[in-house]
């Protein structure tokens, strides 16, 4: 499996922008503003994104082969590696649609009272959180790299 780069992640990141963004522009034109930002989305992916940290300071040092820790199995590897992989792209999708629907607010000039910008905030902080489960995936999925415990006695002989 090849590791994830941030080219992988802009393709699903635009469209995720630019289908928002014409469904909020939609949206804005029949109703004349754009939908609500409610706060459970922020409490949402801040839950997410703690729950991947928490799971990456825990699995982290399992796969990295510190001593004194146990190695994690193999097919347990191979889940964390699909979860981190999905958890970087649904992060990027989130992220997208909230950055569509902050441009729709903007281009509908629809961000100007204080209710709005509440709004807007809520959705600043959903760009930021999932950028941080992005990263995290990212981090996650660079560290199931399979690597072959090192023994002192196969040393290379000259």
């Amino acid at each position: 499996m090849k590791l994830t780069t941030w080219r992988d992640l802009l393709g699903p990141f635009l469209v995720s922008s630019a289908v928002s963004l014409a469904v909020f522009r939609v949206i804005g034109a029949l109703t004349s503003t754009v939908p609500n930002v409610p706060i459970a989305a922020v409490f949402t992916m801040l839950g997410v994104s703690v729950a991947f940290g928490i799971l990456t300071l825990v699995i982290r040092p399992r796969l990295m082969l510190s001593p004194g820790r146990e190695p994690l199995d193999p097919l347990a590897a191979g889940r964390v590696v699909a979860l981190a992989f999905a958890s970087s792209r649904a992060g990027v999708v989130i992220g997208g649609i909230f950055v569509g629907w902050l441009a729709a607010g903007w281009f509908a000039d629809a961000l100007n009272t204080p209710f709005a910008k509440t709004r807007a905030l809520h959705a600043a902080l959903c760009i930021v959180l999932s950028a941080a489960l992005v990263a995290i995936g990212v981090i996650l999925e660079r560290a199931c790299v399979v690597r072959v415990p090192r023994d002192d006695n196969d040393q290379p002989k000259a």
